[in-house]
């Protein structure tokens, strides 16, 4: 006799809810008319799996080129700097000519 796989919806006697227990068809078909359980579908975990983070993936990479493109726009449309004069330091020079480090604090006598 071929017995059909159900999983439980639900606790019947012995069974839990998402159990899955093998019947005759009668008493299958029995439990499935009364809302007891379903019948029972395998599923391939691997490619489930699979399934599922290659969406996670395709979900991800859309979120980052929504992210850049709206970066990108939001760059565009700024408008530019107008350019600054370079700031002074004490000693009356740029920082780009300032002199620092060890050899400035030799010759002035100040250890940093």
């Amino acid at each position: 006799m071929t017995r059909i796989a159900v999983t439980f919806s639900r606790p019947h006697g012995r069974y839990n809810r998402g159990e899955v227990a093998g019947f005759d068809k009668p008493a299958a078909d029995r439990l499935v008319a009364k809302g007891i359980a379903d019948l029972y579908r395998k599923i391939d975990e691997s490619a489930a799996q699979a399934a599922a983070e290659q969406a996670g993936r395709a979900r991800f990479e859309a979120a980052v080129e929504a992210r850049v493109q709206a970066e990108l726009e939001r760059r565009l449309a700024a408008p530019a700097p107008a350019p600054q004069p370079p700031a002074e330091t004490p000693g009356g020079d740029t920082p780009e000519t300032a002199d620092t480090g060890k050899a400035a604090a030799a010759r002035t006598g100040k250890a940093g």
